[in-house]
């Protein structure tokens, strides 16, 4: 059933502008409030779908209960882009921590801007996170940090980078905050054109899909990015985690779902011909 989901429109006088709020990243955006709640808007970069990205990857993680911040498409002075919803305010006894804090201070000499550590080559990496997540008091954290990466395999997440993705503390125990961020996934950035040579020609249609899609999440002692190579990895060394994620693929996300997804997102934000790359 088509359910075509809403575009929040943040010029409506409902909506208030919160100049008290600073937001990280190299993208513009800007945090709005209403009587409700919070949200963070983000333009979209010039000649992608940024915005079709972070509300699909949402709605695919709903389907496979995988927490993620909601997204919603939005539009601000006739500019579209998307907005995520505020989950850091919803309980005050909660603190929110990103991932690279726990990197610092474990190893102040880390640089934030290069996610590396010249002196001792702890660059961010998955063996640096699993060693800062397993000497945290906390719940589920390594199912959950496998999980994340296996979702981010699944999307072709190229930017799982130290900002976005964190953890709740709760009266000191640690626990996975909803990951957000997905705007370079699911083919974001191809042009039409692309998108048209990805139908017929089958060599860059494997390229698009494994040769290509990379994580910023590598595996250390080899350099390796891919994805298809990382989730070879996890298989033999966190099947027990693979295997439950994969069970939860196949029961909750099928081809009548994925469709429905994409047939609720109006045609003003994509057009047909993209809706199909993407079904």
């Amino acid at each position: 059933m088509i359910k075509l989901y809403k575009i929040i429109n943040l010029n409506d006088k409902e909506w208030k502008l919160n100049k008290e709020i600073n937001t990280s990243g190299r993208n513009k955006k800007y945090w709005f409030r209403n009587n409700k709640e919070e949200v963070l808007f983000k333009f979209i970069k010039p000649n992608t779908r940024e915005h079709v990205s972070e509300k699909i990857a949402y709605e695919i993680g709903e389907l496979l209960n995988i927490s993620v911040a909601k997204y919603d498409f939005a539009n601000l002075n006739n500019n579209e882009g998307s907005i995520s919803y505020n989950f850091k305010e919803k309980e005050s006894n909660i603190e929110y921590f990103e991932i690279v804090k726990f990197i610092m201070d474990e190893y102040p000499n880390y640089d934030f801007n290069t996610m590396k550590n010249e002196n001792n080559g702890k660059d961010y990496s998955f063996e640096l996170c699993l060693e800062i997540l397993e000497h945290l008091n906390g719940e589920d954290l390594i199912e959950d940090y496998i999980s994340m990466i296996l979702f981010d395999a699944l999307i072709g997440n190229s930017d799982r980078h130290h900002s976005n993705w964190g953890l709740y503390n709760k009266k000191d125990k640690y626990y996975f905050a909803p990951l957000y961020d997905h705007s370079p996934s699911l083919g974001f950035n191809l042009t039409d054109k692309k998108i048209k040579q990805f139908y017929k020609d089958k060599r860059y249609q494997n390229s698009v899909l494994y040769s290509n899609s990379k994580s910023l999440l590598k595996l250390n002692d080899r350099n390796i990015r891919r994805h298809f190579d990382i989730v070879k990895y996890l298989k033999n060394h966190y099947k027990d985690i693979l295997m439950n994620f994969n069970y939860n693929l196949k029961r909750d996300l099928n081809d009548d779902n994925i469709e429905e997804i994409i047939n609720n997102i109006p045609t003003k934000i994509i057009d047909e011909f993209y809706k199909r790359f993407n079904s």
